[in-house]
């Protein structure tokens, strides 16, 4: 479920800067990112619930952490 709640968090990011632009083409521009973070989320969580195994979502592959010297690692 960490990869649903990361695109949920994306999409919400979108649609946040998209209220405080001015010009109509970027707003529709981050409106439309937004319904595709959606997409992407309500297929991911499609997926895991045919799969049954909700529990094969918590144990994904950790994601690099950021260092300060723009390398990363991926240790725990």
């Amino acid at each position: 479920m960490r990869w649903v709640t990361e695109y949920r968090r994306f999409a919400e990011e979108c649609r946040r800067l998209a209220a405080v632009l001015t010009k109509p083409a970027d707003k529709r521009a981050l409106e439309l990112m937004a319904k595709g973070w959606d997409k992407s989320a309500d297929a991911r969580e499609a997926k895991l619930r045919s799969s049954g195994d909700l529990i094969k979502a918590t144990l994904e592959p950790p994601q690099p952490a950021p260092m300060k010297s723009g390398l990363y690692c991926i240790c725990g």
